[in-house]
């Protein structure tokens, strides 16, 4: 099974990553073009060189809000040796996202950022229980007290639940010939989140050489209205910045293959401008 074909209805605006590292090299306003009487999906995408190794391809749902970025990943039986979750984080202001497979995986390394009054930008801390500089001990005790208040709550049983989430229970059973899987979903969330930030809802697609984000536009309300520029940030890696007024996400994207029993990074593709 190939991603290809679900994107092959989208609009297609692909960044180029000509420009001189750190430079912006590609910038796009979701609520500026939304009037355009076709563009009702967009799509944005990192590709990588291509190489001889079988990668795994995925797709699923992410949010974004003040509370941070979560993705919603369906568990589907052709997924099967194919991982995909929030990991270990790899400093203290980055969570980590890595869709792995035996010999290739893609990592986007997600920070959550505030604008400060003198225009500079300053990275959100991981939670404590989960920061690499927090003592081992401290970090086991912080996940040790989440699990005991959470033995705390009362445990009810559907019948006992209300209303509306009994009917939801029920809808769930009639599911039927429909043959529904289950979702996986994992967050990466910050301390210290803002009281507002920009609403976000779009999709994720990884297959061998892209890593792809489609976002409707023209949606009601403050729904995906932000701005999404990228950077070239060196040979191996891109970032795209997800912004709307003083709240922003980033996201740094890369791909690694296994070589000699070493994870190697693929650098990404040079974009070429179609001649049409």
């Amino acid at each position: 099974m190939t991603l290809r074909a679900s994107i092959a209805t989208a609009t297609l605006i692909a960044f180029t990553n000509a420009a001189p590292a750190q430079e912006v090299s590609g910038r796009l306003d979701l609520e500026a073009i939304a009037p355009l009487p076709h563009a009702r999906l967009v799509t944005v995408r990192v590709t990588f060189v291509k190489d001889d190794v079988a990668c795994p391809e995925d797709f699923g749902t992410m949010r974004i809000t003040a509370a941070g970025w979560r993705h919603y990943r369906p568990l589907l039986p052709w997924r099967s040796g194919i991982w995909g979750a929030i990991t270990t984080p790899p400093d203290d202001e980055t969570q980590l996202f890595r869709l792995a497979a035996q010999g290739c995986r893609f990592d986007i390394a997600i920070r959550q950022q505030i604008r400060r009054e003198d225009g500079s930008w300053a990275s959100l801390l991981v939670p404590r229980r989960f920061r690499p500089s927090v003592p081992e001990a401290e970090r086991r005790e912080l996940g040790r007290q989440i699990v005991e208040r959470l033995k705390e709550r009362p445990i009810t049983s559907p019948d006992e639940q209300p209303g509306p989430l009994q009917e939801a229970w029920q809808a769930l059973g009639s599911i039927g010939s429909l043959q529904g899987y289950g979702v996986l979903s994992s967050g990466a969330g910050f301390d210290d989140p803002p009281a507002t930030c920009f609403e976000a809802l779009g999709d994720y697609l990884i297959e061998q050489q892209n890593v792809a984000f489609l976002f409707a536009i023209g949606l009601p309300g403050d729904l995906n209205r932000f701005t999404i520029e990228r950077t070239e940030i060196d040979p191996d890696h891109s970032r795209l910045h997800l912004t709307q007024g003083n709240c922003r996400f980033e996201l740094t994207i890369g791909k690694s293959i296994r070589r000699d029993g070493e994870w190697r990074a693929v650098s990404v593709a040079p974009f070429v401008k179609s001649a049409r």
